[in-house]
């Protein structure tokens, strides 16, 4: 029997211009997979009602969280947080920050202050945020000692409800190497996470069309090139071939 994995960052259609998958497509393929926990972290809470009511129906425990976007703690530009609710007070939380981020909307994503999400983080955990996030830009970019400094910043202002995302992008290899690394010299809790736009392999061309119209950018096939091409629904075995060289760290 094929070992159960949780998937904690799912982006479904109400992402708008960036998820592909519909909340029941996840579902089904969920229940092929024997996966027992889901959790949605779109851009905004539109769609978590359904998400829980159609979990439930189908046996499947639903958590609701949020991907929300903050200027950079050591380096310009704008990068991701996964936030995940513990309890009510949790998505209460949530709301208020989808609230405030929606306030601020603008063409290409919303944004909150650090500030803000310091206000209103009681009962929540708040996760590095995987491909989008400011530490895996800078192991990207070969700038550990920065990637460092904003994984300590978040563990010191969160305490154990922060926890580094490592993610399962096949492509990621050496910046999952540069994450164990920093997870054995400071002690802060991860988790394998993969960000997962779609349900099936073979649809990344569905979400980097999507995420070129958000971004105005034109669409010229010749020129097309995915970054990721793997942020589907997988199964325990097709996540652990992303770790074969870390298999001692994965769930």
């Amino acid at each position: 029997m094929e070992k159960k994995i949780a998937h904690l960052k799912l982006h479904t259609e109400y992402s708008l211009l960036e998820g592909v998958g519909k909340i029941e497509e996840y579902i089904e393929k969920a229940g092929k997979l024997g996966i027992d926990t889901l959790a949605i972290t779109d851009t905004a809470m539109f769609g978590v009602i359904e998400f829980y009511k159609k979990c439930k129906k189908s046996g499947i425990k639903p958590i609701i969280g949020l991907e929300v976007f903050l200027d950079g703690i050591v380096s310009e530009g704008e990068y991701s947080l996964t936030l995940l609710a513990k309890n009510k007070n949790g998505y209460r939380n949530l709301c208020k920050l989808s609230s405030i981020s929606y306030s601020r909307f603008n063409r290409r994503r919303n944004k909150i202050k650090y500030e803000e999400l310091l206000e209103y983080s009681s009962d929540l955990f708040i996760l590095s945020g995987g491909i989008h996030g400011e530490i895996v830009d800078g192991l990207s970019r070969y700038k550990y000692p920065e990637a460092k400094k904003v994984a300590m910043k978040l563990h010191k202002d969160f305490m154990e409800n922060f926890y580094i995302e490592v993610p399962a992008a096949m492509r990621l290899e050496t910046v999952r190497k540069s994450l164990f690394e920093m997870i054995r010299e400071t002690g802060i809790n991860y988790i394998i996470n993969n960000d997962v736009y779609y349900p099936e392999n073979g649809e990344a061309i569905l979400q980097k069309i999507l995420s070129s119209i958000k971004e105005g950018n034109r669409i010229e096939a010749d020129r097309y090139e995915i970054l990721y091409d793997d942020l589907y629904l997988k199964s325990y075995d097709q996540m652990k071939q992303n770790f074969l060289n870390f298999e001692d760290k994965l769930f």
